[in-house]
């Protein structure tokens, strides 16, 4: 789809965009962190296939980010998911579903607001959570169901928005909504009791649904 003359990128479909790129970087955070070890050659190689791996994410959504800016008309967006698909198909386990990505979250916007699903919760927080916005929901926190090895995910990772909606006098502890981005991820745990680790860099949190 090439915008016509005038057209401009905007509305849900420029949110979604604005969504996907903050996803893509957060996920170029997550492969760019590893370090070689001297003893172990082997990790001089998966090195080398991030780093290959990151170069070629970077290179298929560098220009997104420039149509976002300047409502760019000659934003061919068929042509954008042909290159996104492509690269889905050249690393199936290593990449995300971009544009089921895409597809979840223009589906989750409702105007001018985000209208998804979510649970009530408490989170316990490691660090003074007043800094935090309330009633705004925070995107780029995720909960990892695998493990870190050598700063490197391994497992299913979802993004989970959040909602601080009361502090809790004298805690570090908040009441918030939760939940997840896309249907495809496990809705099916968010039941009272059930307790997992927040992680943005590292675990910054701990969420208990009530």
């Amino acid at each position: 789809m090439l915008l016509k003359d005038g057209e401009k990128l905007e509305g849900k479909k420029f949110k979604a965009f604005i969504y996907l790129l903050h996803v893509v970087l957060i996920d170029i955070r997550f492969h760019s962190w590893g370090k070689v070890k001297w003893w172990n050659p082997f990790s001089l190689y998966k090195m080398v296939v991030r780093t290959r791996n990151i170069a070629e994410l970077a290179d298929v959504f560098h220009n997104l980010q420039e149509t976002l800016s300047n409502n760019h008309k000659h934003f061919d967006e068929k042509l954008f998911w042909e290159y996104v698909d492509a690269f889905r198909k050249r690393y199936p386990n290593e990449t995300r579903d971009y544009r089921g990505i895409y597809n979840q979250s223009l589906d989750n916007l409702v105007g001018d607001d985000v209208d998804r699903r979510h649970a009530k919760a408490i989170i316990k927080w490691d660090k003074d959570p007043s800094r935090y916005s309330m009633n705004e929901w925070l995107r780029d926190i995720v909960v990892i169901y695998g493990e870190i090895i050598d700063k490197k995910i391994y497992g299913d990772t979802w993004t989970v928005p959040v909602r601080i909606t009361s502090l809790i006098d004298g805690t570090w502890n908040t009441y918030a909504d939760v939940g997840f981005l896309v249907d495809e991820a496990p809705w099916h745990l968010l039941v009272g009791g059930y307790t997992f680790k927040l992680w943005a860099g590292r675990d910054i949190a701990t969420v208990t649904i009530l």
